[in-house]
């Protein structure tokens, strides 16, 4: 194992509760039993009718990104990823229009509780996702927003998370995600340790989750399979649940940042 291996599979065991424990690390507050408002900045319009805000979260004194996506359809709001947001965001996100589905397309289910008791909207999400929300929809059996869902099907049985495509954007939750140090939101210990512990760089994928999937019996080539499917569809923005929203040139950084981990996708 190199040192790069070494240090990732420490970062994996350290925070290795993080995966299955997310919704419950650092969250209240006094005055409620919902997750806390983390800092956050403006909704940018990436598109016509996609909305982008990024985020944070705070871990073991780390600050690191967290990202969520909106789409307008005549002001019927999708929301991807789940973020709570402040009195100021709300009202931000509210005019645009009505908060009317939530989608959980991973682990970023945290805030769906506070969603639901917020704006009372209808909830998609996989198997096991968003657990602590009644009455989930199986995303599964359709969307409620115009796009196209996408599946991992060598995690499914492990780790469930899927991917959106909708035009030329690319919504992903974990697989692929934005961690420049100079650009994400991070305090000066997470600009240190994260790119120490290999989190740096545009359009990655996660080492992270490819440990962990590893502890629980999956083999790094199903991994490299499940996420060459990412290099299999057309987009020019990425739009992920950790960083920033790349535009442009998503999917090229998507294949060089696959070559330098993976090899070639035919290998």
């Amino acid at each position: 194992m190199d040192q790069q291996s070494r240090r990732t599979a420490l970062v994996c065991a350290q925070s290795e509760r993080a995966c299955d424990v997310w919704g419950h690390l650092d969250m209240a507050t006094s005055e409620t039993s919902f997750p806390r408002v983390y800092d956050h900045g403006q909704l940018q319009r990436v598109v016509e009718g996609v909305y982008y805000v990024e985020g944070e979260h705070i871990m073991q004194h780390v600050h690191f990104p967290r990202g969520m996506t909106v789409i307008n359809e005549d002001g019927a709001l999708t929301l991807i990823n789940p973020v709570r947001l402040s009195p100021e965001g709300e009202v931000e996100l509210e005019a645009l229009g009505e908060v009317k589905y939530v989608l959980c397309i991973g682990c970023h289910d945290m805030d769906a509780p506070y969603y639901a008791h917020r704006y009372a909207p209808t909830f998609y999400a996989l198997p096991g996702r968003a657990s602590k929300v009644e009455d989930v929809r199986d995303i599964r059996e359709g969307l409620p927003c115009r796009g196209k869902l996408g599946l991992f099907p060598k995690m499914q049985s492990t780790w469930a998370e899927a991917f959106i495509v909708r035009d030329d954007v690319l919504i992903t939750c974990d697989s692929l995600q934005n961690w420049e140090p100079e650009r994400v939101k991070t305090n000066w210990l997470g600009k240190w340790l994260l790119p120490w512990y290999g989190f740096a760089g545009k359009c990655i994928f996660d080492k992270f989750l490819l440990n962990h999937l590893q502890k629980k019996g999956m083999s790094a080539g199903d991994f490299k399979s499940d996420m060459a499917l990412l290099l299999d569809v057309e987009y020019k923005y990425l739009l992920s649940g950790h960083g920033y929203c790349v535009d442009g040139t998503a999917k090229e950084c998507a294949a060089k940042s696959f070559d330098r981990m993976f090899g070639s996708p035919t290998e």
